[in-house]
């Protein structure tokens, strides 16, 4: 049974991935997007977009910091942190061009950790545990 923090959380990031979804469609389409003029602004607010959605995607209150998928999940949030800080210093990293590729190695990884998440979900759902 899930609580009302759950749902709320549930929501939240529901909202949070389809604005996420949108500003990387939107750049991809290099569509204008008001207040994001440039793809290092678009950049910006997809890692503040990632770094409010990772607590509430990881549940470390339901499965714990140990989890594999929870510590498989920080690995790659240390990747995108270095990817983040790398665009922030303007280091050039060799598979990252410019920071319209950095935006697609964002959602990339962003993608990757969802999709963790919902592998964690599954195999975790409290219906699968025998008796």
């Amino acid at each position: 049974m899930q609580t009302t923090q759950s749902r709320i959380s549930n929501l939240a990031l529901a909202v949070l991935g389809f604005v996420a979804a949108a500003l990387v469609i939107a750049v991809l389409a290099n569509a204008r997007l008001p207040m994001l003029a440039s793809p290092r602004s678009a950049f910006l607010a997809l890692a503040i977009i990632g770094c409010v959605m990772c607590p509430l995607g990881m549940r470390i209150e339901t499965y714990g910091w140990l989890n594999p998928f929870n510590v498989l999940g920080i690995v790659i949030g240390s990747l995108i942190t270095l990817l983040i800080l790398a665009v922030l210093l303007g280091i050039q990293l060799p598979w990252i061009a410019d920071d319209r590729a950095a935006i697609i190695a964002l959602a990339a990884l962003m993608i990757v950790k969802v999709i963790l998440a919902w592998i964690r979900a599954i195999v975790h759902h409290p219906s699968r545990a025998t008796a």
